[in-house]
């Protein structure tokens, strides 16, 4: 890194009236002057963005001699019409630091630590880098967290969220094991007052893995789905997105006070990926009397369209209720097409 690089940028007034198209691609006014400037050398680092008299980035940092790094920034998303969803979801202002020194009980390891501190999202990881070749093998400890899931997610999905694990591996195969816990969950019909437990992702070779084992305290009990899933319902999962962009669900297991689900999926010898599972009603009981339940059937043929419509009063004594649900095709588990193997 001895050798030093610079990447100055200064947009000026163009011959057509004045304005500055690069200004204007990031989302800024094309009528202020612009300015972009970077460094990188064995000394540190720096760079800034300027438009007009506000400046929406500037990154410094230092490097020590025999190993060792600070650098810190400051990110303000506001005044650019491309930058506006951050606003919205994170908040105006961002702010991060690095830093790196060398480990006194092991050389050729230096201890890592990174913050970034936003309004509506914050995370944090602590671990230990080899400098020889930037690995991790002791794994780097990661923390997220937001005030508002529904904020940062544009969905209405729930409160405080926060995740914490072990992230290992390099760019090519990495994992992160850690667990979740969510409050003021809402989902559908259904709402909670928290949802947690170990939540794991593993990525190689271009295939995406999550897996998950969730349990829910103090659900709502009421309407159908209230009643069936209960105020302590817990739901363990195995997930994979695979290279070719399509999402299996591998194996599903719920278990709620009235309502029972799981079911698995594969991908079978032509390549196709092949989903069955089954869904019992253990105790129509904790249905509400007046609630109907419906289950319909889509045409296997015609998958937007309904082909008919069985409306099912459950009783309030005699068997459970089953439902068993087979589908073979190229996103099994997410599509609503039933095909031709459903029994009620």
């Amino acid at each position: 890194m001895g050798r030093r690089h610079r990447r100055p940028a200064r947009e000026r007034p163009g011959a057509g009236g004045g304005r500055r198209p690069l200004a204007g691609a990031l989302g800024y006014s094309p009528d202020e002057p612009f300015r972009a400037r970077a460094r990188i050398d064995g000394e540190g680092v720096s760079a800034l963005v300027r438009t007009g008299e506000f400046t929406p980035l500037t990154i410094d940092g230092r490097f020590r001699q025999g190993g060792g790094t600070r650098i810190s920034g400051h990110a303000d998303f506001s005044g650019s019409d491309l930058l506006e969803p951050f606003v919205r979801r994170i908040g105006r202002t961002a702010r991060f630091g690095l830093a790196t020194v060398a480990d006194p009980e092991r050389p050729g390891f230096e201890a890592m630590a990174w913050d970034l501190r936003a309004e509506n999202f914050t995370s944090r990881a602590r671990g230990f880098v080899r400098s020889a070749d930037r690995a991790v093998p002791d794994g780097i400890r990661l923390n997220v967290a937001t005030p508002s899931l529904t904020r940062l997610t544009g969905a209405r999905l729930a409160g405080p969220a926060a995740w914490a694990g072990l992230f290992q591996g390099d760019a090519a195969a990495w994992s992160l094991d850690g667990a979740v816990s969510v409050r003021n969950l809402t989902a559908a019909s259904y709402s909670a007052a928290r949802l947690s437990g170990p939540l794991n992702v593993q990525v190689r070779d271009g295939r995406m893995a999550l897996d998950g084992d969730l349990a829910v305290q103090g659900g709502s009990r009421s309407g159908v789905i209230g009643g069936l899933l209960g105020a302590q319902p817990r739901v363990a999962f195995e997930s994979a997105r695979t290279p070719d962009g399509a999402f299996l669900l591998e194996d599903i297991d719920l278990r709620g006070q009235g309502l029972i689900v799981d079911g698995s999926g594969a991908r079978g010898m032509n390549g196709s990926l092949r989903f069955s599972g089954r869904a019992e009603v253990t105790d129509a009981r904790l249905v509400p009397p007046r609630r109907a339940r419906r289950f319909r059937r889509t045409h296997p043929r015609k998958p937007g369209r309904a082909r008919r419509a069985v409306a099912h009063h459950l009783r309030r004594t005699g068997p459970p209720l089953r439902h068993r649900h087979g589908r073979t095709g190229p996103v099994a588990g997410r599509d609503t097409a039933s095909g031709r193997h459903r029994r009620l």
